[in-house]
């Protein structure tokens, strides 16, 4: 969908159904965040799509490329499931069902072709298949500013970033990647989180502030650290392995609502 900035953007999350690995409580979050005002107030259906890992392959394919289709300025791409590696290569492996699974490179070629800015997110695991494990939620997000104009501050930051193709997993190749039921991954809950505490610092130094939003590289290797740290200490097995240029991305991920509320007076 095009915005009235002139901006196409779409978020498309894909989800597995396994309620023991926490994917659906993933998949409430990421969706709850993008249309937050925190997120950019994305628009349901317009601009996010969720599918079911459980629908067929073709059918996951043609709505990637029906959102896809005659190019975006931004695409977020998002799985949260089962995933595994083959010995003897370096590709990672979306794992649907025993009988389909869809090949991480494949994606990315395709998203390299469709979108001039592409950020992926794939919280699964990157082992020769074995097991995952807990965390806590999101904090409510609240803002007075007008939807429409937290969606063009959005937009302003989406058109002021650098194109290229920004890929983040939730863990390294041959690991595994933990989640509960009740709070989902732990490399989504640890950015959610990571998010929602920058934004209430932030908020809190409104005055002192020069931007409205974080940036990409402002959150994820927060979030990234945040998880190694537990691995460190030995409470969990996973290295998030967060692939972003040398000098930054500057794609958008977050509002803070109070000094963007200022960035428009």
């Amino acid at each position: 969908m095009m915005t009235k900035t002139g901006i196409r953007k779409h978020a498309f999350i894909l989800y597995s159904t396994d309620e023991k690995v926490g994917t659906l409580q993933d998949e409430r979050n990421y969706k709850k965040f993008f249309m937050s005002p925190r997120g950019g107030c994305w628009r349901d259906m317009e601009e996010i799509t969720c599918v079911s890992a459980g629908e067929s392959r073709d059918f996951i394919m043609s709505e990637l490329k029906r959102v896809t289709r005659g190019g975006l300025d931004y695409l977020i791409f998002v799985y949260s499931g089962h995933g595994f590696m083959e010995k003897n290569s370096t590709d990672t492996y979306l794992w649907l069902d025993s009988q389909r699974e869809i090949c991480v490179s494949d994606l990315l070629d395709m998203f390299r072709e469709s979108a001039l800015r592409q950020l992926s997110i794939f919280d699964c695991c990157r082992s020769f298949p074995e097991e995952e494990s807990e965390i806590v939620g999101m904090s409510k997000v609240a803002s007075e500013l007008k939807e429409s104009t937290i969606r063009q501050l959005y937009d302003w930051a989406v058109a002021a970033s650098s194109h290229g193709q920004y890929v983040v997993y939730s863990c390294s190749p041959l690991e595994c990647s933990e989640g509960g039921q009740t709070v989902g991954g732990f490399f989504t809950h640890a950015l959610m989180s990571v998010t929602d505490s920058l934004v209430d610092i932030a908020e809190d130094l409104t005055p002192c502030l020069k931007t409205y939003h974080f940036d990409v590289e402002h959150v994820f290797p927060v979030a990234q650290r945040m998880v190694s740290a537990y691995t460190q200490i030995g409470l969990l097995n996973q290295v998030p392995d967060v692939k972003l240029p040398a000098s930054g991305c500057n794609l958008p991920w977050a509002i803070i609502p109070r000094r963007a509320e200022l960035s428009v007076r």
